[in-house]
């Protein structure tokens, strides 16, 4: 059991009898992972489909069994299934731009660097894996930012856990040698 497993079964135990408050910490918890993963999988919306993942998570909370770990990989999951959802729906009716939404005046609560400093880090992570197979970039991002176990990551994507071991392997040896590249 980790540190944090006794604290999440009181909060996954409130969570199913409604309480806001355990809610509120397991989204804290979970949700900047997921929103990352979201935005490095390149998701249109990704804050609506962080919210239809937790949308979905409330509406299966009952049906779930296991523990932090566990909930975890479930919730990368259900994330994985929202994105491939929208991809789908913006394959049938792709979005036009709006327009321009740049805001009349700045808003003053933004936090300006560190906006930079996050769109740095994730050009980079893109730029990164830009090379990848879709495929490579689903399963090297549910190893490493979610976490998840072959099995897990197998059950998500629909390929065999010998497949997923083998494209994980080719990734890592894409990422090795354009790190190598790039770092001489």
């Amino acid at each position: 059991m980790t540190p944090i497993e006794p604290a999440f079964v009181v909060a996954l135990r409130d969570a199913r009898q409604g309480c806001e408050r355990a809610w509120t910490a397991i989204y804290a918890d979970i949700s900047p992972a997921l929103h990352a993963y979201l935005l490095v999988r390149g998701a249109r919306e990704p804050e609506d489909l962080l919210g239809e993942t937790f949308t979905q998570i409330a509406r299966d909370i009952s049906r779930f069994s296991g523990g932090y770990t566990e909930f975890r990989s479930w919730t990368f999951i259900v994330a994985h299934h929202r994105l491939a959802d929208e991809r789908r729906r913006t394959a049938r009716r792709p979005v036009e731009p709006a327009g321009d939404s740049v805001p009349d005046t700045p808003d003053p609560t933004a936090d300006t660097e560190g906006d930079v400093v996050e769109s740095t880090e994730w050009a980079w992570i893109a730029e990164l894996l830009a090379d990848l197979t879709d495929d490579q970039r689903n399963i090297v991002l549910l190893r490493a930012m979610a976490g998840l176990r072959v099995n897990e990551i197998a059950d998500a994507v629909g390929k065999p856990p010998g497949t997923v071991r083998m494209i994980h392997d080719r990734a890592m040896t894409a990422i090795r040698q354009t790190l190598t590249a790039v770092t001489g």
